[in-house]
């Protein structure tokens, strides 16, 4: 029985992160000067949860791996690890979405979504790492304890 309650709790744990995602979702484009209705768009939102189960998925790896110890690397390297899966994930989707709206591939093409996901990390993730680092922080200490077996 114990290990079904901790499938459960790593499901929650999961699940939270991946709720957090689209909570941070709303944050960075608010930072990046959008709206909280752009930010409810399928790339944005579809981003944000692929990006909160990878950190949160990523968090109790770490955390696990050192019996519950939280350290510095772990939590910079969950928010460039989360916000890199975001840009990702946020062009993959608007790009799908883009070709399914138009019925073809457009001249908007591949190389283009890529100089953006260039200007978002140099403009978007860089600068506000230190705003967002501590918060990354927070969500990690948020997911460990939902998921803690002890």
């Amino acid at each position: 029985m114990r290990r079904s309650g901790d499938r459960m709790r790593t499901a929650l744990a999961l699940g939270a992160a991946g709720a957090l995602g689209v909570a941070w979702v709303q944050l960075v484009v608010r930072l990046m000067g959008g709206t909280p209705r752009e930010a409810l768009a399928l790339p944005w939102l579809a981003a944000g949860v692929v990006a909160g189960l990878v950190a949160g998925a990523h968090t109790l790896r770490t955390r696990t791996r050192t019996g519950g110890t939280e350290r510095v690397t772990d939590v910079v390297a969950t928010y460039y690890l989360a916000m890199f899966t975001h840009w990702i994930a946020f062009v993959v989707v608007a790009r799908a979405e883009r070709v399914l709206r138009v019925g073809r591939w457009t001249d908007f093409d591949l190389a283009d979504h890529l100089r953006l996901i260039v200007s978002f990390v140099t403009l978007g993730t860089l600068p506000y790492g230190l705003l967002l680092i501590p918060l990354t922080w927070l969500s990690r200490a948020l997911v460990w304890r939902l998921a803690r077996r002890d």
